[in-house]
């Protein structure tokens, strides 16, 4: 057993077992958003059951080693997890995607998902639910290339409509009249600011901000937060001009804070859209934290910001040996990833909050961690379980950090990393 920190990283489950040196590199091909399967046209999954979906054909090649994708569940019938490994190549139990706390929620997360057997990946779930999958891109094989080139960046918000950060919202002045008990009174403006409402798109400029350059990029990696949603419905996020109900990103639901991973291609102006609908009258806010970009066919050509898919595999687990106590609130923790190869830029992975508290979040970001600054998932009520896909970058010697704002127990699976310039 191999304690880190806070964090315990147990025997045959470390992160050492699963990345290893010399194993073929692939680009990203981006690919418009687009919906490859849905189960509410057919049979929904069965709980304690598995199925498998090809996921190569007319847009995914033969050829192809991984796939970017959005999976999701709904009209689930119970609580519980789900899986999604490549067909073949793995077993149940080894890692978890996405979680649900009860029947009826509707639950999104993106996968870097290694593919399988036959072009194929294998859902579990322990709940018996309809799974849609949206594809958002793919890998195949390079061992040096000018476009697909991962390049990791420090997490930073660009997009946050409660601060007009990145968005300029209809703002406008409300006189008012304040009467006091004693009769007197006194008049002012109040400024108010327009919240994102159903059937509204927010245009967000990109390219030229938190990191990204101007030219050059194919695609960026966010991870686009919904706060404060009062009403049900999707948030779709696409290449201006977005192209409406090809897909969905997030589902957002009354009360609830619901962070996911967005692998998105830049329009021509290098701005993404990012489309509110709503099934009821009512409003939310919307935040964007870039973690790093793609290179298009003008970079130069090199070895760096390739990507190795793994078999997910469990790596942290602050739950083990149980019992243990929850991460405290405020608390930074390190997971050691040293033995990653000494030349990698950044880990693909899922991130999973158990047990956490309302309101709370956690930051997977580069070592040092500025505290604050984005966001990697959310929780929003008492013991909540959630997921959410993670890239991050690696510190000199395989280090990231997370920080917990509110107690709790985190899952990490690691799905992949990306090769760096060492």
């Amino acid at each position: 057993m191999l304690m880190i920190g806070a964090v315990l990283v147990g025997a045959g489950s470390t992160m050492t077992d699963v990345v290893r040196a010399g194993e073929p590199t692939s680009r990203y091909v981006p690919v418009s958003p687009t919906r490859i399967a849905d189960t509410r046209s057919g049979a929904a999954i069965a709980a304690n059951t598995t199925r498998d979906f090809k996921l190569t054909g007319s847009l995914v090649p033969d050829t192809a080693t991984a796939v970017v994708i959005n999976v999701t569940a709904t009209r689930s019938q119970g609580s519980g997890h789900m899986e999604v490994f490549p067909t073949g190549r793995s077993t149940v139990g080894s890692s978890s995607t996405l979680n649900l706390d009860f029947a009826g929620q509707t639950i999104p997360n993106t996968s870097f998902a290694p593919l399988g057997d036959g072009g194929q990946v294998t859902v579990f779930t322990t709940f018996t639910t309809d799974v849609i999958i949206d594809v958002f891109g793919y890998f195949v094989p390079a061992e040096s290339a000018t476009a697909g080139r991962f390049v990791p960046l420090t997490p930073t918000r660009i997009l946050d409509t409660r601060n007009d950060i990145g968005y300029d919202s209809d703002r406008y002045g409300l006189s008012y009249d304040v009467i006091r008990p004693d009769g007197s009174g006194y008049g002012g403006t109040m400024v108010f600011w327009t919240r994102v409402g159903g059937g509204q798109t927010v245009t967000l400029q990109v390219a030229g901000r938190g990191g990204v350059p101007p030219s050059g990029v194919s695609a960026v990696i966010m991870n686009v937060t919904v706060d404060a949603p009062n009403a049900p419905g999707f948030v779709q996020v696409g290449p201006t001009p977005l192209t409406k109900g090809t897909h969905s990103n997030l589902n957002p639901e009354p009360g609830r804070t619901i962070a996911n991973l967005v692998v998105v291609p830049l329009g021509s102006d290098g701005q993404v859209d990012l489309y509110s609908e709503l099934y009821t009258p009512g409003v939310l806010d919307l935040l964007a934290d870039v973690v790093g970009y793609f290179t298009d066919s003008t970079a130069p050509a090199s070895t760096a910001g390739l990507f190795v898919p793994l078999t997910p595999t469990r790596n942290v687990d602050t739950r083990q040996p149980a019992p243990q106590p929850k991460i405290a609130s405020g608390g930074t923790i390190n997971i050691d990833a040293s033995r990653i190869p000494a030349g990698a830029s950044a880990i693909s992975g899922n991130l999973t909050s158990t047990g956490g508290g309302r309101g709370g979040y956690l930051q997977l970001p580069s070592t040092p961690a500025s505290l604050g600054e984005s966001s990697s998932l959310n929780t929003s009520y008492e013991g909540q379980t959630i997921a959410n896909a993670v890239v991050t970058p690696v510190a000199a010697g395989g280090n990231a950090q997370v920080y917990t704002y509110g107690s709790a127990h985190i899952l990490l699976d690691v799905t992949g990393w990306f090769t760096g310039t060492g």
